[in-house]
This record gives C-alpha cells, sequence and structure tokens, in this order.
C-alpha cells in the first residue's frame, strides 16, 4: 500500500480537487475514488506518507477572496482554510 495523488473534477468541469488515497495500485486508487463518486482525471504517486487508511481532500485552485493558491492545503469537515486572509471554502464534489 502506498499513497496515490487522485485529480479529480467536478460535475460542471469547472473545479479541480485532489484526494490523496492509500492503495495497492494507481488502478485501484482511482476506483476507490470512483466508488466515492469523484471523476478521476489523473492518479500519480503521491509525495509524502499517509497515515494507514486515511483520504485527505485537497483543493486546487485560489481562495475567492484574495487569490491565495490553496493547492496542497488540508480540508477539514470538507471545509480549506486559507492561509493568507482565513477565509473558508467549502470544497466541490
Amino acid at each position: 500500500m502506498r499513497p496515490y495523488s487522485v485529480i479529480c473534477r467536478d460535475l460542471a468541469g469547472q473545479e479541480f480537487y485532489r484526494l490523496v488515497i492509500e492503495a495497492a495500485s494507481a488502478d485501484q486508487a482511482a476506483r476507490i475514488a470512483t466508488d466515492r463518486h469523484h471523476l478521476v482525471e489523473k492518479v500519480m504517486p503521491a509525495k509524502r506518507p499517509l497515515p494507514a487508511d486515511s483520504v485527505v481532500h485537497r483543493r486546487i485552485g485560489k481562495c475567492p477572496v484574495c487569490g491565495y493558491t490553496l493547492d496542497g492545503l488540508e480540508a477539514r469537515n470538507d471545509m480549506v482554510t486559507c492561509p493568507e486572509c482565513g477565509q473558508r471554502s467549502r470544497l466541490v464534489f
């Protein structure tokens, strides 16, 4: 088992986000994301390890208030907090 970054998009194709999923292979990581109703665009090995059985949702985009990049920030309860201005944004799935 190893972590994989799974790049997904929303139903409208407007927003992209990243899931980090522990799986035995890239194909298995894509299946896990698809089974959870995500539209998978790309799967690649993640750069840092995660605790077993964890899924971390990450947003790729910019803060709607200040424009700070939110790429790679960890979400809590499907929300990302901008480190620049403190704006909380809900993840789009």
